[in-house]
């Protein structure tokens, strides 16, 4: 058994799983790096909710950064 995840936004913790991948693939568990104010980048753990909510965020954000102009994706 693998050592469980706390997401960053709400506290939750990951449901016990034997393996580590599983928390992507089918319970919708993302891990992300971010910049922290002291310029440190470091991973963190966000569940299902909270990972559809941040990305909501972060889209809208761009959007209201760069106004009228196309956000390139990658991949």
């Amino acid at each position: 058994m693998h050592e469980r995840e706390t997401c960053i936004d709400c506290g939750d913790r990951s449901p016990e799983t034997n393996e580590d991948h599983t928390l992507t693939s089918s319970m919708g568990w993302r891990l992300t790096r971010e910049r922290r104010p002291n310029g440190q980048v470091c991973a963190v753990w966000r569940c299902k909710g909270c990972w559809e909510k941040h990305k909501a965020q972060a889209t809208a954000a761009r959007a209201t950064v760069r106004p009228g102009v196309a956000v390139r994706r990658s991949g």
